[in-house]
């Protein structure tokens, strides 16, 4: 398995078969992990922190195109969640959703800082965590 590169100042890598399966699985997983808990009219509010403890830098290429890595898939889905579960209520559901973006490169969460920047998602400590640490419990 190889190891990505990224650097805010470069491209992307280039995807790998084996990621983007991977980045596929996880969009259909929160798409109907979302839908699921937020099947009941009665709920008002939605709370759930995501952690990404290898987020890499955000972003690939697919042949020169751009495919979004984890975090920017955790947050569209969110995103998209909120929009489609309110468009079929009444009462709209509340989101509190808090992201937590971690690799042990600083290179790549300042590459995945610029991505978010630029994709129209803002750096908030309370709601989009970065940081450049590894990722466990010590």
């Amino acid at each position: 398995m190889s190891s990505f590169s990224w650097h805010p100042d470069e491209d992307p890598p280039e995807i790998e078969s084996h990621s983007r399966a991977k980045l596929e699985v996880l969009r259909s997983y929160l798409r109907a992990y979302f839908d699921k808990l937020n099947k009941s009219p009665l709920r008002d509010g939605f709370k759930l922190d995501l952690i990404d403890g290898f987020a890499g830098g955000g972003l690939f290429r697919n042949h020169g195109d751009p495919v979004p890595g984890s975090p920017l898939i955790m947050l569209e889905e969110a995103v998209s969640a909120e929009q489609r579960i309110n468009a079929q209520r009444s009462k709209p559901l509340r989101f509190d959703c808090k992201f937590y973006f971690v690799d042990k490169e600083k290179a790549r969460i300042d590459h995945l800082r610029k991505m978010l920047r630029e994709a129209g998602f803002k750096r908030d400590d309370n709601k989009i965590v970065l940081r450049a640490n590894l990722f466990g419990f010590n």
